[in-house]
C-alpha cells in the first residue's frame, strides 16, 4: 500500500509541470505553398455534416459581381483559408482541447473550452480576446494539481497594450466568469504576453512549414459535397525550438520528444467560399521532469478543435476583459 501511494504521489508531481504549462493553441500560419501531396492516406477524421453552416463572411468583396476563383492545389487552398483568418477583418471561433497526461501507468485528463475572437473595440482599434475555461474531473490528490479556472487574455494591437486575468470564480459550461474575485488581473503589454506565454491566439501560432518539414497526407475532395478535408503532418525532427518551448514554458520540463508521429492537422474548408470551418489537430509527446533527483517521464496526448462561426467580417469586441 505504501509503495502504491508513493507511485501515485510521484505521478502527480510529474504532472504538475506539464499541466502548469498547459495553454490552448489555435491556428497555424503557413509560409510555403509548395508542399508535396499524397492522395488518400490512412487514419480517421471526424467530418461535419453537410448541413453544417459555413462561417459567416462579409459579402462586401462580392459587390463588384466578380466570381472568386479558389485554388485547387490543397496547400494553396489551405493558405487561402488561413489568410482569410489571419489578415481578414475579424473572426470568431470556439475552441476546445483535451490533454491526457500519463505517468507510471496512471492518467489524468485536463480540458479547456472557450472562445477566440479578433475584431475592433469601440475606438476602432484592432484587438483580440481569448476566453479559456480550464477544467478537469480529476479527483483525490490530483484534483489539487489540475487547472480549474478562467484565464483571459486581451490584446490591443494598435497600442501594444494587453490585459491578463485569472479567476477561480467561473462556470465553464455557461462560459461565464467574475473578475471581482480574480487572483490576477494585470495590465501589461503585448510583448510581455508573448514573453510569458509564447503564443497570442489572435496572431496565430508561430510555426513555419516548408516542403522540407511537412507534407499533405490526405486530401478528401469527394467525401462531401460541401466540404474539402485536407490533412497535413509536420515531421517531428523539424518542429521548431519555439514550438516546443510553448509546452516547456514553465521551465520545469525537459527533453520534450514527439517520437515518430509528429503533429497532424486537418482543415475543413467550405468548397464554395474557401473559408476554414474547422481545424483539428492531434499530437503526442513525452517530456521529463525531476523530483528529488529522480527523473519522471510524462506522456501527453493532445487533441485540439477550433470551429469558426465568423471569418473576414468586422467583429465588435469589448474594450477589456
Amino acid at each position: 500500500m505504501t509503495f502504491k501511494k508513493w507511485k501515485y504521489n510521484l505521478l502527480v508531481i510529474g504532472l504538475i509541470a506539464l499541466i502548469g504549462c498547459y495553454i490552448g493553441m489555435s491556428l497555424f500560419i503557413f509560409n510555403d505553398t509548395n508542399l508535396g501531396v499524397q492522395q488518400g492516406g490512412t487514419g480517421e477524421v471526424t467530418l461535419p455534416d453537410d448541413d453544417v453552416e459555413p462561417p459567416v463572411m462579409d459579402d462586401e468583396d462580392d459587390e463588384n459581381g466578380e466570381e472568386v476563383i479558389l485554388p485547387t492545389d490543397p496547400l494553396k487552398l489551405v493558405n487561402y483559408g488561413l489568410n482569410l483568418i489571419a489578415t481578414g477583418k475579424g473572426y470568431q471561433s470556439n475552441f476546445s482541447q483535451t490533454m491526457t497526461n500519463t505517468a507510471v501507468g496512471v492518467s489524468v485528463v485536463q480540458s479547456v473550452n472557450g472562445t477566440i475572437s479578433k475584431g475592433v473595440n469601440s475606438n476602432g482599434e484592432t484587438v483580440s480576446v481569448e476566453n479559456f475555461y480550464f477544467h478537469s474531473d480529476a479527483s483525490g490528490l490530483a484534483a489539487s494539481m489540475v487547472a480549474n479556472y478562467y484565464r483571459g487574455i486581451y490584446v490591443n494591437y494598435d497600442t501594444n497594450e494587453a490585459q491578463i486575468a485569472f479567476t477561480p470564480a467561473y462556470n465553464w459550461q455557461q462560459q461565464t466568469y467574475d473578475l471581482s474575485q480574480a487572483n490576477r488581473n494585470d495590465l501589461t503589454t503585448k510583448d510581455s504576453v508573448l514573453e510569458e506565454f509564447g503564443v497570442i491566439q489572435g496572431e496565430g501560432f508561430p510555426i513555419t512549414l516548408t516542403s522540407a518539414n511537412a507534407s499533405v497526407t490526405r486530401d478528401n475532395k469527394e467525401s462531401s459535397k460541401v466540404y474539402r478535408y485536407i490533412t497535413i503532418k509536420v515531421k517531428p525532427a523539424y518542429l521548431s525550438t519555439g514550438y516546443q518551448n510553448y509546452w516547456l514554458s514553465n521551465g520545469q520540463l525537459s527533453n520534450l520528444s514527439y517520437g515518430s508521429e509528429g503533429v497532424e492537422i486537418t482543415f475543413t474548408i467550405h468548397k464554395e467560399t474557401g473559408a476554414i470551418t474547422q481545424i483539428n489537430r492531434s499530437e503526442a509527446f513525452t517530456a521529463n521532469t525531476d523530483y528529488n533527483g529522480m527523473t519522471v517521464s510524462v506522456t501527453s496526448q493532445v487533441t485540439t478543435t477550433q470551429k469558426f462561426s465568423t471569418i473576414n467580417k468586422t467583429v465588435q469586441l469589448a474594450d477589456s476583459l
